[in-house]
Formats: structure tokens, sequence, C-alpha cells
């Protein structure tokens, strides 16, 4: 995403809404001055919901399986793009989050989202 207010589907996941497979939606935990779109999404617990927007105005519901935060050279790319539930569709949703590093300018974990949709609307 370009800006903290965002946040970005990953083209090479599925679209979200579409059966089968696991959408990846990625967004800043925070900018400089503001707090960022996914700002403490590693706080989410096994049943809150997640509803997203597609730019046909189809909202979309989701259940939150389960969360966990890794360290940044620990992430596993391929488990996010298939969904935690085998034969649901998911939604899973990636982060930065833990200490910032100034050296590398970013921060060493990430927080990791995995639900599964529940309905359309």
């Amino acid at each position: 995403p370009h800006n903290v207010h965002d946040a970005g589907w990953y083209k090479d996941s599925t679209k979200p809404g579409s059966p089968g497979g696991a959408s990846l939606i990625d967004g800043h935990v925070s900018g400089p001055t503001q707090k960022g779109v996914f700002y403490r999404i590693e706080t989410l617990q096994k049943g809150d919901i997640v509803t997203i927007e597609r730019g046909d105005g189809t909202k979309l519901e989701y259940g939150v399986i389960k969360t966990e935060v890794v360290k940044a050279n620990e992430v596993d790319m391929s488990k996010l793009l298939v969904p935690v539930t085998a034969g649901k569709h998911g939604l899973n949703l990636i982060t930065c989050t833990g200490k910032f590093d100034s050296s590398t300018k970013t921060y060493e974990d990430r927080a990791l989202v995995y639900t599964q949709f529940i309905k359309a609307y």
C-alpha cells in the first residue's frame, strides 16, 4: 500500500470472495506520525469478525481462526496463500509488528491473521 490508511490485495493470491484458495491482504501497522490500517491486528482472536468491501460494493465477512506473530525472516508465504481451513475460502492478513529496527527501517516481526469466509452481502 502507498499509505498507512490503505490495505492492498496481493495479486498472486485468490481474489477476495472467490471460491477456494486464500486472499492475502497487506497493510501498514503505522507511519512516522500515525497508526496504520492494521494497527494491533495481532490482538484479533478466534471468532472475531473481519469485514472487507470490494470495489463493486460487495461486503465479505470472515471469521478469525488464528493469529500468530513470527520473525520477519520466518514468514512462510506459501502458508499465507492457502486457506487455513481446507475447502473453505480464506482471507489472510499480514503486517509488521514488534520492535522497530532503525538501521533496517523495518519491524522485526510480522503479525499474521488467518480467517475463513462466512458470508457476502
